[in-house]
């Protein structure tokens, strides 16, 4: 019995065999056409089922080899638009090289100042924003005060309610919020003043009422209608003495007028970092040589990092050390906005700052992105980017991920992330992983982007 089936089984594999090279070999279309569609399709599948996946492994490599030629062409075509655009390997937001992110885009209602500020033919609306335990802070800058649980943002509901504020200062442009401990400190420009004040204000946080009394004044009586610059805030320790770096309009003119982008007037931009303890409230200069700072950062290792906007070109990131002098207005890598392109013209500016006795910014755009705030993100926000800054942008529509040295003396790498809106303010929450971006326009939009370990690629 065994040897029947045997012989049997090897007479149709014999025959099997046999018939898949005879259709191989002559492929006799006359006989098929004779053939019922589904015979054909059965016959294929079982007798012929060699030459069937033969052709068939062979439309599915032609197919392939068309699919990556048409990938090619497409990714030819990219490459093309992208260098026409000085965009090549750049990934679209909220892609980043090495993320992926969530993110959702929620309108915030009433911030709005009075004052309406035009940049680049657009009326914006200029707020700042930071964290208090599982709330987010949003600040106009003429003062009004939201606040919205961050879980709530998280699940897109703005749960958005004012602040109530008590301040005995009018007419003032805030400039810049910190919050240390269970203080809030605002810096704000006081327009009954000469235009070289700042003044900063303090209230202990309760979400009755913010009374703000005085932490630091300066500034002589007078009148000022231009836009205030600097007055970025941060917490640090100089001497063994706990207080607050403040980046201030410099108190002394020295004459230190210049024409404006359009060269119809004269302004006055030049700044001073400043240091107050908290104990006695006593002023000491710690460096100088600032023109408009919009990002100041005390690192998680003390260093100290300031951004600043320079004239046409020449945005600069800073690493400040006591008693440095930046450069301004002798040194910068930009240059004058209504004569800069002008081949009669020299250099207005000094081309070096070390070969003058000035400190050298760490970097330095040109042209400019219109920089603003910068923040640190700890290595638990990304395994793929670990320890990191950000720096947002107005003009450039962008945040900027930059990678120092371990000394802050250098950049060693920069990412641009596209985001095209302009970003006035940034912040981190630790607790929910959080990127909260400030972005100016008619009524103010806030970006939240939050990463999803999910979506890391």
């Amino acid at each position: 019995m065994k040897k029947k089936l045997l012989f049997i089984s090897s007479i149709t594999l014999i025959l099997f065999f046999l018939l898949n090279l005879i259709y191989l070999k002559f492929n006799n279309d006359e006989i098929k056409k004779l053939l019922p569609n589904n015979v054909k399709l059965f016959l294929k599948k079982t007798i012929f089922i060699v030459p069937y996946l033969k052709k068939d492994l062979e439309s599915s490599k032609l197919l392939t080899e068309k699919q990556i030629a048409y990938t090619n062409l497409l990714k030819n075509e990219l490459i093309k638009i992208q260098q026409s655009r000085g965009i090549v390997n750049e990934k679209i937001f909220p892609d980043t090289q090495f993320n992926k992110f969530n993110y959702s885009e929620i309108q915030v209602e009433g911030i709005l100042s009075k004052k309406g500020y035009k940049r680049d033919g657009e009326t914006v609306s200029p707020f700042y924003i930071e964290t208090f335990q599982n709330n987010l802070l949003i600040v106009s800058k003429d003062l009004k005060i939201y606040y919205s649980k961050i879980d709530k943002i998280l699940n897109n509901n703005l749960d958005q309610k004012i602040l109530p504020v008590k301040i005995s200062k009018q007419k003032i442009e805030l400039t810049d919020i910190l919050i240390i401990k269970n203080f809030l400190y605002i810096a704000i420009h006081n327009k009954n003043k000469k235009c070289n004040n700042l003044t900063v204000l303090r209230a202990k946080i309760n979400f009755d009422k913010l009374v703000f009394e005085d932490f630091f004044e300066s500034g002589s009586k007078g009148n000022c209608d231009v836009d205030a610059i600097a007055g970025k805030i941060q917490p640090y320790t100089h001497e063994n003495k706990d207080g607050l770096l403040i980046m201030t309009r410099n108190e002394e003119d020295k004459n230190y007028f210049l024409n404006d982008q359009y060269g119809s007037k004269l302004e006055y931009k030049f700044s001073t970092l400043i240091f107050i303890d908290f104990k006695n409230r006593q002023k000491t200069v710690f460096a100088s040589g600032f023109r408009n700072p919009q990002g100041l950062l005390v690192t998680s290792d003390d260093y100290i990092i300031s951004t600043e906007h320079g004239p046409r070109g020449g945005d600069e990131i800073n690493r400040i050390q006591y008693g440095k002098n930046y450069g301004w207005p002798m040194a910068s890598y930009g240059e004058n906005y209504y004569k800069s392109l002008d081949e009669n013209y020299d250099h207005e500016y000094l081309k070096s700052h070390k070969e003058f006795g000035f400190e050298e910014p760490i970097y330095s755009f040109v042209p400019s992105i219109g920089i603003t705030e910068i923040i640190e993100i700890n290595e638990n926000f990304s395994k793929k980017w670990g320890k990191t800054f950000l720096i947002a942008s107005l003009r450039a529509g962008s945040l900027f991920r930059i990678i120092f040295d371990d000394q802050y003396y250098k950049v060693i790498s920069m990412e641009q992330i596209r985001v095209r809106k302009r970003i006035r303010d940034i912040k981190y929450d630790k607790n929910s992983k959080t990127i909260f971006l400030a972005m100016e326009n008619k009524k103010g939009i806030l970006y939240v982007r939050y990463m999803d370990d999910i979506l890391i690629f």
